[in-house]
């Protein structure tokens, strides 16, 4: 498996981008994507300056052996965005730190991926979050924050498209409005009613008409719903009531 351009573009804004010297929250001179490493055959230090060009190169180059080695364990299956949350991971803590991880073996041997899994494995990633500081362990704010984004990464991989009965059931009979359907696993995924509502018509039909005179159809029955209704409610003394659902819940 490869990175996607999506990945790297999310592990870039991660490390962000530095084109000057400086040290991490550990105390590591560090430079461009998160580079540690020798750059034009010195060590990192204070003062020094790469180009963008450079900074590219030792991101692309430096990239390659972390989505080898990360691969070398990689079993069929794996969702994309999970296999690049790992090298997300080992490219952070290092591949010997990856390798020898919780979430590594946990990646390496679980066969099942749905949402359960991949927070199983996103606890497991939750756990690399400390930095030492003289001398001890502590617990860092930043890698709290990037732990989190990784699984977020992770669980975005598990959208999945609509069934027609439920954008049927997200468009509530409406005509004009855009709804929001929310589950455990999706993320916020608009729907737009006009679409939606004309693509069912028009491949199914009703009593015998075409799509547009089932559409307009369908509308005068609202509209003459809506009408009867707003008649009752005024002779009979009710009132609307605001929709206190949640959608999702």
């Amino acid at each position: 498996m490869e990175m996607t351009q999506a990945g790297l573009n999310k592990l870039t804004k991660l490390e962000a981008d530095k084109l000057v010297a400086y040290r991490d929250s550990a105390g590591v001179w560090t430079i461009g994507r998160g580079w540690t490493g020798k750059v034009r055959g010195q060590h990192i230090s204070a003062g020094m300056r790469i180009t963008q060009a450079e900074s590219d190169e030792l991101f692309r180059v430096g990239l390659k052996p972390y989505v080898a080695q990360v691969n070398a364990v990689t079993k069929a299956g794996i969702p994309q965005r999970v296999f690049e949350a790992q090298v997300m991971l080992a490219w952070n803590i290092g591949w010997a730190g990856w390798k020898s991880s919780s979430a590594a073996k946990f990646y390496s041997t679980n066969r099942v991926w749905n949402s359960e899994t991949i927070n199983q494995l996103g606890a497991l990633m939750k756990r690399y979050n400390k930095i030492t500081r003289k001398g001890k362990l502590v617990v860092s704010n930043g890698l709290n924050n990037r732990r989190a984004q990784e699984v977020a990464w992770m669980l975005g991989a598990n959208k999945a498209p609509m069934t027609t009965k439920e954008k049927i059931a997200a468009g509530g009979g409406a005509v004009t409005t855009t709804v929001v359907a929310v589950d455990q696993v999706r993320d916020v995924i608009p729907v737009d009613d006009t679409g939606t509502l004309q693509s069912i018509v028009d491949s199914v039909g009703m009593f015998g008409m075409s799509g547009s005179t089932t559409l307009a159809a369908i509308g005068s029955v609202v509209v003459v719903g809506i009408l009867g209704y707003i008649i009752y409610t005024k002779f009979s003394g009710k009132s609307d009531k605001a929709d206190a659902r949640t959608i999702g819940a």
